[in-house]
């Protein structure tokens, strides 16, 4: 799913007519991004949070990796490991860690919780509330992130009918 949307992005938005890749309208936007962070703009960081943006989800770094090393191949992991990390310490990306160690990244969107699918292994953005929220970003304490997940189902899996009942012991 994320590699199509990287691909179709890629083709739609090189309309410039030049060759300055970083000159492409539809990249402006993650150029203006990066200078008003004060990040140096780099084709690599364009194309990073072009596909964060774009994927509207999740991504591991390995995956992001594999996926703009073909349009890029000297593109190296640690490159992308570095960026993400000075993108997540600019406050352009959050970091999520619902299973194990992985790290999964998405474009910075505010508060919101996650579900991640036990059958098909996605995370899910959900947007409900939180009723504890208001007061513990108002008192004593200073609250950096707050993390909420669900684990379960998603609808996809529900609907197409491959989920067993839980049993109950």
């Amino acid at each position: 799913m994320h590699e199509q949307v990287i691909g179709m992005a890629s083709e739609e938005t090189r309309t410039n007519g030049t060759d300055d890749p970083l000159a492409d309208e539809g990249l402006l936007k993650y150029v203006r991004i990066l200078k008003d962070n004060d990040v140096k703009v780099t084709s690599q960081r364009v194309r990073i949070l072009e596909y964060l943006d774009l994927s509207q989800g999740h991504v591991d770094a390995e995956t992001l990796h594999k996926v703009l090393r073909r349009e890029n191949p000297s593109l190296s992991k640690t490159t992308v490991y570095n960026d993400l990390e000075l993108f997540r310490k600019k406050g352009l990306v959050s970091v999520l860690t619902i299973s194990g160690t992985e790290r999964w990244y998405e474009m910075e969107r505010g508060m919101h919780h996650h579900l991640l699918c036990d059958e098909c292994g996605r995370i899910y953005n959900i947007d409900i509330s939180c009723p504890y929220l208001g007061g513990m970003l108002h008192g004593e304490h200073k609250i950096k992130e707050v993390h909420g997940y669900f684990r379960g189902t998603c609808n996809t899996c529900l609907t197409a009918g491959t989920v067993e009942e839980d049993k109950e012991d």
